[in-house]
């Protein structure tokens, strides 16, 4: 984080920030105070704005979700925590876009500031299976169980859950 950003984040009191992606692709940092403008003005928009909205607020969660298990495993630098977060998912998302290859720039990136091996490893590991691989597996269950996959995982009928009579 550059020098300016962390003087303006340390003034703000108890120093909390929200991290989040823009739509543009990079990473935008908010202290507390301005956060909480920014998301009331989001919880204002219309319902056509709905996709921006998720967009903003998924990757906001997400970013805290690696804070957390960055302290979960007591790796607490925040700045290392929010750039390998940064390179982790949004560089590996849309540069490399391969299985797996989120979790071991993490690590890597985690062990290049210091995190033991074994501890990058869990950390990248541990917060991806929480985002993605659970989620994922509870999905692909659940499009099992129904079947609306149109025969990707099973070979249900193309029969709508609800009909609607109008």
């Amino acid at each position: 984080m550059p020098a300016r950003h962390r003087e303006a984040v340390a003034a703000e009191p108890g120093a909390k920030v929200t991290v989040t992606r823009h739509p543009d692709g990079c990473l935008v940092i908010y202290p507390a105070s301005v956060w909480e403008e920014k998301r009331r003005a989001l919880a204002a928009l219309p319902y056509s704005a709905r996709a921006f909205v998720r967009f903003v607020l998924a990757h906001a969660f997400d970013c805290c979700c690696f804070v957390a298990t960055g302290f979960a495993f007591g790796f607490t630098a925040i700045p290392f925590l929010i750039a390998g977060y940064v390179a982790g998912f949004i560089i590996a998302t849309f540069i490399l876009q391969t299985i797996g290859a989120v979790e071991v720039l993490l690590a890597i990136i985690l062990g290049a500031y210091g995190a033991a091996p074994a501890v990058a490893a869990a950390m990248a590991l541990c917060y991806r299976g929480l985002i993605f691989w659970v989620p994922f597996a509870i999905g692909a269950v659940c499009i099992n169980f129904t079947g609306r996959a149109g025969g990707v995982f099973s070979k249900a009928e193309d029969k709508p859950l609800i009909e609607e009579r109008l």
